[in-house]
């Protein structure tokens, strides 16, 4: 949510198009460009943020701070300053509106659920929204398009499993949380490839396997994360009920302990059970 450089680039090329802004939320920013008379009203969407990561090349225009747009969301936000130009410069050819919407922490999925809930689709009413990504899937210059849903749904899980750590040369005095999480990665495989049909594009991977300090030591703690993403609502509802037995089953059968931690684009509540869970709108 913290971008200060970025906004403060993208007011000063508003400023320089004379383009009156409106900062929405923390770092939001919305833009209405008004037809030549009255009729609906499009939003054009570009995310802001940065990843907390440096950025390693000897390109020219690398960033050299902590933090870097290897999202490419820069692209994405001098996308929408180029639109915003051409459609400030051909507005009195078209009725309606244009709102352009600069929108922050697309990546922690919290940008567009501030800037909806501080009124970023009302006055005027949002009949339609575009937004667009940057692919390696097709030659530069190139645009894509389909008929139906061309994003999936995003949802971030962690689990963090609770063992009784030991020495190694004493593994029945212990209680193997990496046994568990080596569990769980099968068990989530198995469901992936027995329960989802191939022509349902639907995937869970793990992005993180996290755990131990030395090699004679079974860990007392073990940490997975990744993400589940679907084109299908339903599907997607069956992933995380299915998750959520699993994570249920593999605490009986492993006598560990499992927090299951689920960034969601909606809340679940499953079999009664209380976990975590952020709910945001995004890529839905």
């Amino acid at each position: 949510m913290d971008l200060p450089k970025t906004k403060a680039y993208v007011i000063l090329q508003l400023d320089a198009l004379q383009l009156e802004y409106e900062e929405v939320g923390t770092s939001g920013i919305s833009v209405l460009i008004r037809g030549k008379e009255e009729g609906k009203t499009i939003l054009l969407r570009a995310d802001m943020d940065a990843l907390p990561m440096q950025e390693e090349n000897d390109l020219p225009f690398k960033a050299t701070g902590p933090c870097a747009h290897t999202c490419g969301h820069d692209l994405h936000d001098a996308m929408l300053l180029g639109a915003a130009e051409i459609i400030n410069n051909h507005k009195d050819e078209f009725a309606g509106n244009v709102k352009l919407m600069f929108q922050p922490a697309e990546e922690i999925f919290k940008g567009s659920e501030e800037m909806i809930a501080n009124g970023i689709l009302e006055n005027p009413k949002v009949d339609a929204a575009i937004a667009f990504h940057t692919g390696l899937d097709d030659t530069p210059g190139s645009f894509g398009y389909y008929q139906g849903n061309i994003t999936t749904s995003s949802d971030n899980f962690k689990i963090t499993i609770r063992g009784k750590g030991g020495h190694g040369a004493y593994p029945h005095t212990t209680i193997d949380p990496i046994y568990a999480g080596m569990v769980i990665r099968d068990a989530f495989n198995q469901m992936i490839s027995y329960e989802i049909t191939g022509n349902e594009n639907t995937t869970l991977t793990l992005g993180q396997f996290s755990t131990g300090s030395n090699a004679n030591i079974i860990p007392e703690i073990c940490t997975l994360q990744g993400t589940t993403r679907s084109y299908i609502p339903e599907k997607r509802n069956h992933i995380m009920k299915r998750m959520e037995e699993i994570m249920e089953g593999v605490e009986k059968i492993t006598r560990t302990k499992i927090d299951f931690y689920i960034l969601a684009w909606r809340c679940y509540v499953l079999y009664g059970r209380a976990y975590h869970c952020h709910c945001v709108g995004h890529n839905t």
